[in-house]
């Protein structure tokens, strides 16, 4: 019984570095024309963020609300803009919402977390492109070569929230020398 509570234990420590290894890019996401953009509805490119240390929301509109602590955190935390960013990519396809509406409340979220980057997915090619089974809040770090260095998928608990932000700075810190 001890014995399997302890392989148990370890397939559980284990499956963040496994399942990280099921998230990449099948090729750059490029959301432009009917698939999505900018809020102004230019074409937006996972490269647009190439050399930044960059943080990745990609969300069901449906469950904006489910890390709101997280946000907090990462807002307070003052990254640095010349080293890092924070890109919102909403998945208008996976809401019963109209675009209309969603776009309306995004677009006035945008004035209220400036320092934010919204664009958004109508035809899921996020969820295509990384290979995802279904939609939801969808959080990713990428380093300065837009590499995957961590994910969580769903609510975040206290302690994930402090490994992200430690991981982002670290990642910050050890590009000190790299200048957009």
């Amino acid at each position: 019984m001890h014995n399997k509570f302890r392989k148990f234990t370890l397939f559980f420590l284990l499956c963040p570095i496994i399942a990280l290894a099921e998230f990449s890019f099948t090729q750059e996401p490029l959301l432009s024309g009917n698939d999505g953009g900018y809020t102004n509805g230019d074409e937006w490119r996972l490269s647009d963020h190439a050399g930044l240390v960059t943080v990745l929301f990609y969300l069901d509109p449906d469950e904006r609300s489910l890390n709101e602590e997280l946000e907090a955190r990462l807002e307070k935390e003052n990254f640095p803009l010349s080293k890092s960013c924070s890109v919102v990519v909403i998945n208008t396809k996976q809401s019963w919402l109209p675009n209309f509406v969603i776009e309306n409340a995004i677009k006035k979220k945008q004035k209220s977390h400036p320092k934010s980057i919204f664009v958004f997915d109508k035809s899921n090619v996020l969820m295509k492109t990384l290979g995802l089974p279904k939609p939801g809040y969808l959080v990713l770090l990428l380093n300065v070569n837009g590499d995957i260095l961590f994910h969580h998928q769903g609510r975040f608990n206290n302690s994930e929230i402090n490994q992200l932000i430690s991981l982002i700075w670290n990642e910050i810190n050890s590009n000190q020398n790299i200048a957009k």
